[in-house]
C-alpha cells in the first residue's frame, strides 16, 4: 500500500512540475514577412524594432540585399504586447537612402521596399510582392 501511495504522490509531483513549467513559458506572437528589395540599389541594413521593449532585430540584410532579391524576416514579441503597429521597419541603401515604416503590425505579409522615385504615397514600402517579370 505504501508503494502505491508513493507512486501516486510521485506522479502528482511530476504533473505539478509539468504544469508549473508550462505556465512559466512565455507565449509569443510571431510576424513573418517576405521582404523584397525594389529600391534600385543594394540594401545594406534592414531592421525591425519593437516600440515597447526597444528590442532591435538582427540586420536582416546580412551582407547586403541586392536589388530584386528578397529575404524572409521573422520577428517574435511577447503575446501580451499589442501586435497592431508594434514594430518599426528601417532600411538603408548603399547610397544612404533611409526608409522607415513606423506602424508595422505582427502579421504574415509581403513587403516591398521602394525607392524614393517609386513612392506613390507617404510610405516607403508597399504590402505586395513585386509583379513577376
Amino acid at each position: 500500500m505504501k508503494k502505491i501511495l508513493a507512486v501516486i504522490l510521485a506522479a502528482m509531483m511530476v504533473l505539478c512540475c509539468a504544469a508549473a513549467f508550462a505556465e512559466g513559458e512565455a507565449a509569443v506572437q510571431t510576424g513573418t514577412y517576405q521582404v523584397y528589395n525594389a529600391t534600385g540599389e543594394k540594401v545594406t541594413s534592414l531592421y525591425l524594432i519593437d516600440k515597447i521593449s526597444g528590442t532591435v532585430s538582427e540586420n536582416y540584410a546580412g551582407e547586403g540585399l541586392e536589388n530584386g532579391a528578397n529575404v524572409e524576416v521573422v520577428f517574435s514579441a511577447p503575446a501580451e504586447e499589442e501586435g497592431h503597429g508594434l514594430l518599426v521597419l528601417i532600411f538603408i541603401t548603399e547610397s544612404g537612402y533611409v526608409g522607415t515604416f513606423t506602424t508595422l503590425s505582427i502579421e504574415e505579409a509581403p513587403i516591398t521596399l521602394l525607392s524614393a522615385e517609386a513612392m506613390t504615397g507617404a510610405t516607403m514600402i508597399t504590402f505586395k510582392a513585386p509583379a513577376a517579370e
